[in-house]
């Protein structure tokens, strides 16, 4: 097990509500998000730290970090969230991971195999 847990940070889109279900025609990645999120600190919390950031609304929590601010701006533009970075690497971009993507990305479980038995990307 590693020294310390793994940092996921999801930095998303502007949504109604944190679980994204105050209106029609919600994503139903942000409700499978929420849950895979829970579920992940439901059953690994000792090894994984979760946090989420909206975009630009949670800017001044990263106000120390210039850099970051920078690529969010460029995220944003780009039309590149919601991005998923783990311990400060991106890992995904414009759609959220799912629960069994989350363990591979944060090492929790290795990465899975293709049927041929080579190893896929898990990012």
């Amino acid at each position: 097990m590693p020294d310390k847990p793994a940092l996921v940070e999801i930095f998303e889109p502007p949504l109604c509500c944190p679980g994204g279900n105050c209106k029609p025609g919600v994503d139903s990645g942000v409700i499978d998000i929420f849950e895979a999120l829970g579920r992940l600190a439901g059953e690994h919390g000792d090894r994984v730290v979760v946090r989420r950031l909206v975009v630009p609304r949670d800017l001044r929590r990263v106000r120390g970090d210039a850099g970051l601010r920078e690529r969010l701006a460029q995220w944003q533009t780009q039309g590149l969230l919601p991005v998923t970075c783990v311990d400060g690497e991106v890992a995904k971009t414009r759609t959220y991971p799912t629960y069994e993507e989350l363990l591979v990305l944060t090492g929790i479980t290795a990465e899975p195999e293709d049927a041929r038995g080579e190893q896929r990307p898990g990012r």
